[in-house]
């Protein structure tokens, strides 16, 4: 950005027009140019609150994490969240003992939002050393500021938080879903048997994340016995992680699924296409290929892609019959289909 570019935002910032002073805050953080460290600083007295707290961001960006920590103790609640959110974007191979302490500092500061960036910012740069705070603040009032802790104790990977999380599983008002998704990240077999537990709560939310962190902690084994619950949000679940999956980990699971799927319910019909469709094994193309007459459009559509990525010709004979079908996308899908596959044939791949 040009020296008259930069006047023409430190003019901006003393405009009566809100919208302009906000604009031309985060416009000069962003320049990191040194003429917008004092403008940015005079801003930090602005009436309105986005500006100061963009201006906090800006002047973090350009004079560092050392400018940060010291605006993480400013006395208005808006300047230190933006200097937190600052310190977390810059915080790559920054991280210091006075950066942690501020921010472990922060986390009993007054104002929720403040404790809530802290919390965030902290699980991502505290290591062991944010365990302690992170704990404390499960407890806090703000629903926010426990949500963040929640989410840093699990990337933080620290197994003595596993007990505690789950003691807070019993609370109502705590964010239950996070502590399932948490317990899974935190790779702690201890935490198996509550997590098979919450497949019965009545928190759909909290059922799929113990769904996804049973199958965390077990593997592509449990999201197959788990493909054959009762419980329809359950199997879609698990039939959503399995339709993530690549070749490598679908691919020898092909049988057992077909087994467990020989007359699958209406809603894993279209997650059996896209799961047989990952694994490219031709020992799925046979019940790929009756779903070419199936009476839903859709389904008929997500065959066809699928068996363009199976890649099998043998296929071909069933994808010319769908060129006549009913529905003009169909056809026409069908059509591209049986180009690639000719192209496949002639050239002898498998």
């Amino acid at each position: 950005m040009d020296d008259k570019r930069i006047t023409e935002l430190i003019k901006q910032l003393s405009v009566p027009d809100v919208e302009q002073r906000r604009l031309a805050a985060e416009l000069l953080g962003r320049s990191h140019h040194y003429r917008a460290l004092i403008p940015l600083q005079n801003a930090l007295l602005d009436p309105d609150a986005q500006v100061r707290y963009r201006a906090a961001k800006g002047l973090v960006w350009i004079a560092g994490i050392s400018k940060g920590i010291k605006l993480i103790a400013h006395t208005d609640p808006e300047v230190r969240q933006g200097a937190i959110w600052a310190v977390d974007e810059l915080r790559r191979g920054e991280e210091s003992q006075a950066l942690i302490q501020a921010l472990v500092q922060a986390m009993d500061d007054p104002d929720g939002g403040t404790r809530a960036a802290a919390t965030y910012v902290l699980g991502h740069l505290g290591g062991t050393q944010a365990l302690e705070p992170l704990l404390k603040a499960l407890d806090d009032d703000h629903r926010l500021t426990r949500m963040n802790a929640v989410d840093a104790l699990g990337k933080l990977g620290d197994g003595r938080a596993v007990p505690v999380l789950i003691e807070h599983l019993a609370d109502q008002e705590a964010p239950r879903y996070l502590i399932s998704e948490a317990l899974g990240k935190l790779g702690d077999a201890r935490a198996l048997p509550v997590l098979k537990k919450l497949l019965g709560d009545e928190d759909t939310f909290v059922q799929e994340a113990a769904v996804n962190s049973l199958i965390a902690l077990e593997g592509p084994d449990t999201a197959l016995d788990l493909l054959a619950s009762e419980v329809e949000n359950i199997r879609t679940t698990a039939a959503l992680w399995l339709t993530q999956q690549p070749e490598e980990v679908l691919y020898s699971q092909v049988p057992r699924i077909l087994a467990l799927l020989q007359q699958p319910p209406a809603d894993l019909d279209l997650p059996l296409i896209r799961i047989l469709a990952q694994a490219r094994n031709p020992q799925g193309l046979p019940r790929l290929v009756n779903f070419l007459r199936h009476p839903r459009v859709e389904l008929r559509r997500a065959t066809l892609h699928a068996l363009q990525r199976l890649a099998q010709p043998q296929a071909m004979l069933p994808v010319l019959l769908a060129t006549k079908d009913h529905d003009p996308e169909v056809r026409v899908l069908a059509l591209r289909v049986l180009e690639s596959l000719e192209t496949i044939r002639q050239l002898g791949h498998p």
